[in-house]
């Protein structure tokens, strides 16, 4: 974890960290990239998007050319591209669950790659909006809003009819509010 964060931890305690150091972050991080272009967890992990977008953030955080130059922008747009869904959805990894959170970590780790476009961009915010439930938050995904929409409808129409029979059944002897 603390390898994800670069410079920022050690600007809050005023360590420097030592060239030697930086370089030894970004050859460990060099080994975590996939071939399919994402960084995953650990080396011959297999690419994620939060791991892609938190080591991103790190080598660009410690800010020398050796970092910089370990990125493969054109392997990571490949990599931002085969995550993003023809619904405007991204998945977290190769067959991997499309909820809010990807579409977030892919647009901001290709827009500080200077690799963003419209393809990347392509139906994402009809996407999010999809995701927004009749009350004004936003569900994980459209299938899960869609789950909690219906529960949430079922549930009051569960207690609309348990009410309705209470007051049939028990008119004068049970409150039944």
């Amino acid at each position: 974890m603390v390898v994800l964060l670069g410079d920022s931890l050690f600007e809050y305690t005023r360590y420097q960290m030592s060239d030697e150091m930086k370089s030894e972050i970004v050859i460990f991080l060099k080994t975590c990239v996939h071939s399919d272009g994402g960084y995953g967890g650990g080396p011959g992990h297999l690419g994620h998007l939060a791991t892609t977008y938190a080591a991103v953030l790190c080598l660009i955080s410690l800010n020398t050319e050796e970092a910089f130059a370990s990125i493969d922008r054109d392997l990571t747009y490949k990599f931002l591209l085969a995550r993003h869904q023809p619904s405007g959805a991204y998945t977290m990894h190769l067959g991997g669950e499309e909820d809010i959170r990807a579409p977030y970590l892919a647009l901001v780790t290709a827009s500080l790659l200077k690799i963003i476009d419209s393809k990347l961009t392509h139906l994402v915010v009809e996407w999010i909006m999809s995701c927004q439930t009749f009350e004004g938050g936003f569900g994980v995904s459209l299938v899960r809003r869609l789950m909690e929409d219906t529960l949430s409808v079922v549930s009051h129409v569960s207690v609309y009819l348990t009410r309705q029979r209470c007051r049939s059944e028990y008119p004068t002897k049970v409150a039944c509010s």
